[in-house]
């Protein structure tokens, strides 16, 4: 039996009331097009790991039909050990990544400590450009942005590339925080450094990580978070994370043909299998409206923003659907492997660039994947190639 956190029982009965009350199995020939809610019953299906045989839990991809799109509730905690579990996140901050699926921590780095690492990184990226790694395989340790051969938009192993950048981004604060959240032991499943660049920096469009973690990699649960590590600014005008508020309780499942097996390839510049459409996107909007301005739990300190209730009269604002995750350089990010989440092009003369670690439970390694037959190269899911987990004592470069 999962454990279900007061925050999933809550989206049950929003997603219940969003799909009209329906219950009941899916029709095995649904209208394609179609946004439909299937039954919880169908979700919590196949929870064991103990016996894995490359199938889902979460409805998508080919087990659909090919435009046919589910909204169905969460099947896992999001704060495995509840927040009461020990660790540098207070409980309040506990409650507000488990309402909202993000929370921002900020200044953790001071500026001339990101300014290091943002240096390195750019430099270890413009060396990078048409370099390969594992020829036979034909794998390369960046993406460049779309139409471009030149303008590197990911520097995937990131970590691993420099002390600078492995320091920010295995920082015992970051580490301990998704230890916190999943209540285990981590181990890196992904690491990026994400560019920017002024003017033409583009966008990538709305989806949640864990769909394509699930599908492509074999992710079994829900059991992974992200650590973004702000190493410029980040506004709103230069593509700043933008995220669904509480959308974390709700999986986003799209039906589709048979996954390419290097689907890869052109996922990672511009995302189409797996991303949700506008109609989809509308119903999320309709479950998850408002998150963000739902009251804590009694004994919460009052939010930042509370105002008196004659303000709120005199000038009403529409529900928080869509947030900016803005943040001086040196801050960070931590979000819900569920959220989400996407950028816009970046049209200001301002560049951003963050890294990105994906902490993934070592009780949850990864399977065989469940919609390709190829797995995905080791720079994009990590099986072992890189052996460091949290309980592996990391040694400090001499600049921190």
């Amino acid at each position: 039996m999962l454990r279900r956190s007061l925050a999933h029982t809550l989206i049950v009965v929003v997603v219940v009331f969003v799909c009209s009350g329906r219950s009941g199995p899916r029709p095995a020939a649904a209208k394609a097009g179609a946004a439909e809610c299937v039954d919880e019953d169908q979700v919590l299906q196949n929870t064991s790991l103990d016996n894995w045989d490359n199938s889902s839990i979460l409805p998508g991809r080919s087990q659909l039909l090919p435009g046919e799109e589910v909204l169905s509730p969460r099947p896992d905690p999001v704060l495995w050990g509840g927040r009461a579990r020990p660790g540098p996140l207070t409980p309040q901050q506990l409650d507000t990544f488990e309402r909202l699926g993000f929370l921002i921590l900020p200044d953790l780095f001071t500026p001339d400590h990101v300014e290091v690492a943002r240096n390195v990184a750019k430099a270890i990226a413009a060396n990078a450009v048409g370099s390969k790694v594992n020829a036979k395989g034909g794998t390369s340790i960046i993406a460049l942005e779309p139409g471009s051969n030149t303008t590197v938009k990911s520097l995937f192993t990131a970590h691993q590339a420099a002390p600078e950048l492995r320091d920010l981004m295995l920082h015992p604060t970051i580490v301990g925080a998704a230890e916190q959240i999943v209540d285990d032991a981590v181990y890196v499943h992904q690491s990026r450094v994400n560019f920017q660049k002024a003017f033409v920096g583009q966008g990538f469009t709305w989806h949640s990580d864990v769909e394509t973690w699930h599908f492509e990699d074999g992710m079994p649960r829900m059991r992974a978070v992200s650590a973004v590590v702000m190493l410029e600014d980040n506004f709103a005008v230069n593509g700043a994370l933008m995220v669904f508020p509480g959308s974390h309780h709700v999986f986003a499942g799209v039906g589709s043909e048979q996954t390419p097996d290097d689907n890869w390839r052109s996922s990672l510049r511009v995302q189409r299998i797996g991303s949700p459409s506008a109609d989809l996107l509308s119903r999320l909007t309709a479950a998850t409206e408002g998150a963000s301005r739902r009251p804590p739990p009694p004994g919460s300190p009052a939010t930042s923003d509370s105002r008196p209730a004659e303000r709120e009269e005199e000038r009403p604002e529409p529900p928080a659907v869509v947030t900016h995750c803005t943040g001086k350089a040196g801050s960070v990010l931590l979000f819900d492997c569920n959220l989400m989440h996407g950028s816009h092009n970046n049209m200001s003369p301002y560049s951003r660039t963050n890294s990105f670690t994906v902490f993934n439970a070592v009780s949850n390694k990864l399977r065989a994947p469940i919609a390709v037959s190829v797995p995905r190269p080791a720079h994009l899911a990590n099986r072992g190639e890189d052996s460091w987990t949290s309980a592996t004592p990391v040694a400090s470069s001499s600049h921190e």
